[in-house]
């Protein structure tokens, strides 16, 4: 009998739902006490999140420089072997657990959003919403510094980043995934970054520092 492989579509979804179950968990935690220690990250994140994002910019910037020399000269046999790499497919860990957070991530960023604003207009902070927005920003920062950890993979993996690189150069492979994984991953970052700058100058105007 035929063992069913999963498709990266199907890792993707698997991968979500059960990051979903966790946060979930998290979030109730959350509720219960371990919102106060996930303020001190989400301070800490405000302060060195922009520092350490445009510090990640400039290294891919260089990185990026390098990939391409390499694949300039490297001979058909060479690139061959690329398309052997998992990522080439996106099959690679760092790539599913990435989308998958990346979907979480965006859900809690826009649900936080939606939820502080509300609250905000309905001056409203001891009802069932304050509850969910402080659990869902517990697990918001949990779900940041996963991010921190499977990015690592992306980034810093000089095999996986020429594969990726050959596949989006050729247009062959999950070259779609590719794409809209960086572009995806990049785009909450920059919004982390954006966000965290915004909450300094806030603070600093306001005179909370």
């Amino acid at each position: 009998m035929d063992t069913h492989i999963p498709t990266p579509a199907e890792r993707i979804i698997r991968n979500t739902i059960l990051y979903a179950l966790g946060f979930v968990v998290i979030a109730i935690l959350g509720r219960f006490g371990l919102a106060f220690g996930a303020i001190f990250g989400a301070i800490i994140f405000t302060i060195v999140g922009p520092a350490y994002v445009l510090t990640v910019f400039m290294l891919t910037l260089v990185k990026r420089k390098k990939e391409r020399e390499i694949l300039d000269t490297m001979d058909e046999a060479g690139k061959q072997q690329l398309t052997q790499h998992p990522a080439y497919k996106f099959e690679a860990r760092s790539q599913i657990h990435t989308f998958a957070n990346n979907i979480l991530l965006t859900v809690s960023t826009i649900g936080g959003i939606i939820l502080a604003s509300v609250i905000t207009v309905t001056n409203n902070s001891e009802d069932i919403q304050d509850v969910i927005l402080w659990a869902l920003g517990t697990a918001l920062v949990t779900q940041t510094v996963i991010t921190i950890i499977f990015n690592t993979g992306i980034v810093y993996n000089r095999k996986l980043r020429l594969t990726e690189k050959h596949a989006l150069r050729t247009r062959t492979g999950a070259w779609k995934l590719i794409l809209t994984n960086r572009v995806w991953s990049w785009g909450i970052w920059t919004v982390g970054a954006l966000i965290g700058i915004g909450l300094m100058v806030l603070i600093g105007v306001t005179g909370g520092i």
